[in-house]
């Protein structure tokens, strides 16, 4: 659950850039796609998390050494991580495209 702690001041970073750039709407249709993606995420988590705690794992998404725990959980378990790091990737860039575009809009106008 670190990691979702991790990821919140790139949410932020993304809520403000989507909010500085859509002046006239105060939510935009692509921040809610961010929102999605972000809630699937975190829904793949309490999934892994709750078979790990099936399994008897003490810590749910730590890691974990009870007998007959599924191998097969690990690829889910680095598969969830490597999702987080994408988005945090797409949402810096995404968040600084959109600065970008501000910055280079206030140019024009002066």
């Amino acid at each position: 659950m670190l990691f979702f702690f991790i990821t919140v001041p790139f949410l932020l970073l993304l809520a403000l850039s989507y909010l500085v750039t859509s002046r006239e709407r105060l939510l935009s249709l692509e921040f809610a796609y961010w929102l999605i993606t972000y809630q699937f995420i975190f829904i793949c988590a309490l999934g892994i998390g709750l078979i790990q705690s099936h399994v008897g794992c003490p810590m749910p998404l730590a890691e974990c050494y009870v007998e007959g725990y599924p191998e097969e959980l690990d690829i889910f378990w680095f598969l969830l991580e490597l999702s987080v790091v994408a988005w945090i990737v797409g949402a810096v860039g995404v968040s600084a495209f959109n600065l970008l575009s501000i910055w280079r809009k206030r140019g024009k106008d002066e």
